[in-house]
């Protein structure tokens, strides 16, 4: 690596041709102006987790507890009120499944079904241990799009539970809330129609009786509109969110845990990211958070969401994955002064295979400290993260060995950051501004959505979509050079030994190198001279067409060899920007900081675990173990800062077309809040399938 500057420590060279720049405590960074908005804006706090890293990257097994309950959880301990006790707090342990079935008729009966990383069948979800060891209090599962009939099989399973750790059942269906919502007639008709066409959604909240009892007032159900026709909202009982709520028996002034199955809609966030015309990031960030919003905006007004409420979120929230064009449209200026600490704290990837624009650029793969963390502190709107590319170093391009040099020796630094992929629920998370917009004025204590596996870094997200229905993934890469190895290896490890790992970094590291690159021709065809309406159609096919073009060509990279062995499907004929492959099917939670800085996880599986040897749809199925403790009211283990009104965006501007005209959903006034439905406290918990077929 060379040495470095006189009273520098001398550069180490890791993992080949990686360049790490020693860290050093932090120092105020100057300031620059902002070239683009495209990193969104980013307070700095500590991550919800049990120690100061991120949630998703330190597994249980090898992480420092803080907590006996947590420990004794770990190792097995059956009372989960005692470990908690020990430690003055509460401790739920969780097991969250999902599943987009595509409205598949390859399956007949939930025994169709495997289990959690392929483990058994569906039943299994719910009565399998955690991979500690340890037995679950709460199973969250949803099913999405599915033909499924969940009543019989409930049924049968309660008659098979009694004295079990989970002994209850809540089945809730999107069809049936919709029908006790609806005073419509016609609408009712045409939204069975509906579900019969497109699938419905549906869910199940298991929990143990003993422990837990449901809170009807705690109930949760709202449409989310995917289409209108003449104004008129199209019914789709498929696309809507549904919960309920449990609390801990004897504990009238507790923390109540709201679990909801979700599917978001897509129209919109597919039309942003095929817009030339807009920054399609933020376009598909407003998108998704639109419906973020709208589940809390129906849960402030029900009561649901509160100062003691967790809100849990779990479904195909239809994130997707976004590429960047190279370019200085999507460049960030950060600016370093050296001048008083030489310590950059930069861990770099300077090999042949990074590239943007045709020329080399550096791939950050490390921040660990000095200037560059001061800089993610005092900047948030434009702090940098491990994945994005270093392409210029005060006026230096495509000369990574020059960019390192001076990286190295100059006094001040002006880097040109470009963050190629990303995804849009990771973005909306990250961004204070939208976050904030999403509760403006929803009258909610102060809160924020978070996700249950914190994947700091886009590459460690796994692919959940978009698959061959009927063709396994049989190849797991090497990790990406940005890829956290102790995740993986962790997830890895604690699943079964057939598992295959596929992650967005994987995709984007699957591409051929820059000399394979093919050229796509846009010769236009001869034709007909069109009509001013056909123009415009035709105008607006050919804007998408350019901007579903960068994805395309990663896609070509690959392959149609390497696409086949990922199982993933790729129609070059009939190919859409948000078709790329993604993480879409996600869990996310709702909480008040009150409450959340008392929240710890951990999670015995490293993070979210995705089956492939589950066919019959373009979705696998995803599965999430996590211990979550609670410490007693006072006794908080993070600090968060507060979401407070951008002075560069109108929050009510931003996201309150996601509302009708009357500020209003559509179902505000016809919802069945679900009081009719039995507490497991005052009826057998065989009662508790909460809603008929």
């Amino acid at each position: 690596g060379g040495a470095g500057a006189e009273g520098e420590e001398a550069p180490r060279r890791v993992n080949g041709d990686a360049l790490m720049l020693p860290p050093q405590a932090t120092v105020p960074a100057t300031a620059s102006k902002r070239t683009n908005g495209v990193f969104g804006r980013r307070r700095a706090m500590p991550p919800l987790s049990r120690t100061s890293e991120a949630f998703g990257h330190t597994p249980a097994a090898s992480s420092s507890t803080t907590a006996a309950a947590v420990a004794a959880e770990c190792s097995g301990e059956s009372s989960s009120a005692a470990a908690a006790g020990a430690a003055g707090g509460t401790v739920y342990r969780l097991r969250f499944f999902n599943f987009n079935m595509a409205n598949s008729s390859h399956f007949s009966s939930v025994s169709e079904l495997q289990g959690p990383g392929g483990r058994g069948t569906f039943p299994s979800a719910l009565r399998e241990p955690l991979a500690d060891g340890s037995t679950a209090d709460i199973v969250f599962a949803t099913l999405v799009e599915t033909r499924l009939n969940l009543k019989d099989w409930g049924q049968e399973f309660i008659g098979k539970s009694k004295g079990a750790p989970v002994d209850s059942l809540i089945i809730q269906s999107a069809r049936r809330e919709c029908s006790k919502s609806t005073k419509s007639r016609v609408r009712g008709w045409f939204e069975g129609l509906a579900a019969s066409y497109n699938g419905n959604l549906k869910s199940v909240l298991a929990f143990g009786s003993a422990r837990c009892t449901e809170d009807p007032r705690g109930a949760l159900f709202g449409r989310l509109t995917e289409a209108r026709v003449a104004g008129i909202p199209v019914p789709n009982p498929k696309k809507a969110f549904m919960g309920r709520s449990v609390v801990e028996k004897g504990d009238g002034s507790g923390i109540r845990l709201c679990f909801t199955g979700a599917h978001f809609p897509v129209a919109k966030l597919a039309a942003a990211l095929e817009d030339k015309g807009i920054d399609q990031l933020h376009g598909a960030k407003v998108a998704l958070a639109r419906s973020l919003r709208k589940v809390l905006r129906k849960a402030s007004r029900r009561g649901v969401a509160d100062n003691r409420t967790i809100l849990f979120l779990q479904g195909d929230l239809n994130s997707r994955t976004v590429l960047r064009t190279d370019g200085s449209d999507n460049e960030c200026l950060v600016s370093l002064d050296r001048s008083r600490d030489r310590k950059l704290g930069l861990e770099l990837d300077d090999s042949d295979a990074i590239c943007y624009s045709g020329g080399s650029a550096l791939l950050i793969t490390g921040i660990r400290g000095g200037l560059a963390e001061a800089w993610n502190i005092e900047h948030p709107q434009e702090r940098m993260r491990v994945g994005d590319y270093i392409v210029e170093v005060n006026g230096i391009r495509d000369d990574c060995a020059r960019m390192i040099e001076e990286c190295k020796h100059g006094l001040f630094l002006k880097l040109h950051v470009h963050r190629k992929v990303t995804d849009v629920l990771l973005e909306v998370l990250h961004d204070d501004d939208m976050q904030e917009a999403i509760q403006h004025e929803l009258g909610l204590p102060p809160g924020r959505w978070h996700e249950m596996a914190d994947y700091e870094v886009v590459h460690d997200l796994p692919v959940t979509y978009k698959y061959l229905d009927q063709v396994a993934c049989t190849s797991s890469p090497a990790p990406s050079p940005v890829s956290t190895p102790v995740l993986r290896k962790q997830v890895v490890s604690n699943s079964s030994s057939n598992l295959i790992s596929l992650t967005i970094g994987d995709i984007m590291g699957a591409a051929a190198g820059p000399t394979a690159r093919r050229v796509v021709s846009h010769a236009p065809s001869e034709m007909e001279p069109d009509s001013p309406s056909s123009k415009r159609k035709s105008d607006d096919s050919e804007a998408s067409h350019l901007c579903s073009e960068l994805y395309k060509r990663h896609l070509l990279d690959i392959g149609d060899e390497k696409l086949n062995e990922f199982g993933l499907v790729y129609k070059k004929n009939d190919f859409r920007a948000f078709r790329f492959p993604a993480c879409a099917d996600r869990i996310v939670f709702w909480a008040p900081d009150a409450v959340a800085d008392r929240m710890s996880f951990s999670l015995p599986r490293g993070g979210y675990e995705v089956n492939h040897a589950q066919l019959g749809s373009d979705h696998r199925p995803v599965a999430l173990e996590a211990i979550l403790h609670i410490s007693p009211e006072g006794s908080a283990v993070r600090r968060s800062q507060r979401l407070q009104v951008s002075v560069r965006l109108e929050p009510g501007a931003l996201l309150e077309q996601s509302e009708d005209e009357q500020g209003r959903d559509s179902d505000d006034f016809e919802h069945s809040s679900g009081e009719e439905t039995p507490s497991s406290s005052r009826v057998p918990s065989s009662m508790l399938i909460a809603a008929s077929e």
